[in-house]
């Protein structure tokens, strides 16, 4: 991990795919990947980049954002101690199978 100026520590980040939204399961990946990375549960989210998937030649590109965008929306309203300050990227990829959304969250913690 590399250290600013700021006394702040990026860490690695945390890529998954759901298949399906549960709030439980995403809360429990972040905490074991934290517990993993010696990282402490503090830490916030720099940066979250959600992509949905899109059936290449069927959908539109901008169906695969509508899922990472409600997906994100579910994050916020059903784990906002998380998500609620996370600055957040949407988009869309045809590389994802079915209804599936790729989540990807860098973190920082403060150092003391």
């Amino acid at each position: 991990s590399s250290q600013n100026d700021l006394g702040q520590n990026y860490k690695l980040g945390l890529a998954l795919v759901y298949e399906n939204f549960d709030a439980k399961k995403i809360a429990e990946d972040i905490k074991a990947f934290k517990i993993h990375e010696g990282i402490s549960q503090d830490a916030k989210i720099l940066y979250a980049q959600i992509t949905g998937s899109y059936i290449a030649g069927k959908e539109k590109e901008d169906a695969g954002r509508v899922k990472a965008l409600v997906f994100s929306l579910k994050l916020r309203k059903e784990l906002p101690g998380i998500f609620e300050n996370a600055p957040t990227n949407l988009a869309a990829s045809p590389d994802l199978k079915g209804e599936s959304v790729g989540l990807k969250l860098t973190f920082i913690e403060k150092v003391n």
